[in-house]
């Protein structure tokens, strides 16, 4: 059957409008037109190409569609691990430990069940993943892309608290080291301010 699926190219006309070329011939501009133009499209082994064209008509280059779920996988989890986990969130910084992990499992090919046609799509700024349905009986209606589901990761590590430095402990003078029993002695003596008795008080003038 591969072989009678129609061969469409995705391009930009003049306009900079979505268009897919039939056959090397016939430009359409919408999914409505393609089916009419290429109805072998409606086999469900051309579920690839149609949604390929369906994101085309649908987003331009703003998505692209997951083809192959396992490599979608392995380039997800690989920006994943290029990024700090314990960097704190910033503002116009992307990165996906920001957003979370899908569920991989969930992610497949194209597939096209009598006129549903479902298909995961990733945006081409972050890569995150979503899910698209939608019915070819009414294949210019709108469809939404909708955002897989993703499980958070854990918040970054709080940072370390300083290391307290046992030469101010329970004082305010520096303390050095003792020679052989290891104790502790004040760097410098400490400052001592006597009371005035009442014959130190100084003479009213």
């Amino acid at each position: 059957m591969t072989d009678s699926i129609p061969q469409v190219d995705l391009g930009i006309n003049d306009a900079a409008q979505s268009v897919v070329i039939v056959e090397g011939a016939a430009q359409v501009s919408d999914l409505a037109e393609l089916i009419s133009a290429a109805p072998g499209l409606l086999h469900p082994a051309a579920a690839l190409t149609l949604a390929r064209a369906a994101n085309h008509f649908a987003q331009g280059t703003d998505y692209r569609v997951v083809e192959d779920p396992a490599a979608f996988e392995a380039a997800y989890r690989a920006k994943v691990d290029s990024e700090d986990p314990n960097a704190a969130w910033q503002e116009g910084v992307l990165r996906l430990r920001d957003h979370g992990m899908p569920d991989f499992s969930q992610i497949q090919p194209p597939v096209l069940q009598g006129t549903i046609l479902t298909y995961f799509a990733t945006d081409s700024t972050l890569g995150l993943p979503y899910r698209v349905v939608l019915d070819l009986a009414n294949p210019n209606g709108k469809f939404p892309y909708s955002a897989v589901a993703l499980i958070p990761f854990p918040p970054a590590a709080a940072p370390a608290a300083p290391a307290s430095n046992p030469l101010f402990v329970g004082s305010n003078e520096p303390l050095n080291p003792l020679g052989d029993d290891g104790g502790l002695e004040l760097a410098e003596p400490p400052l001592v301010i006597e009371d005035l008795g009442a014959d130190d008080e100084p003479d009213e003038p």
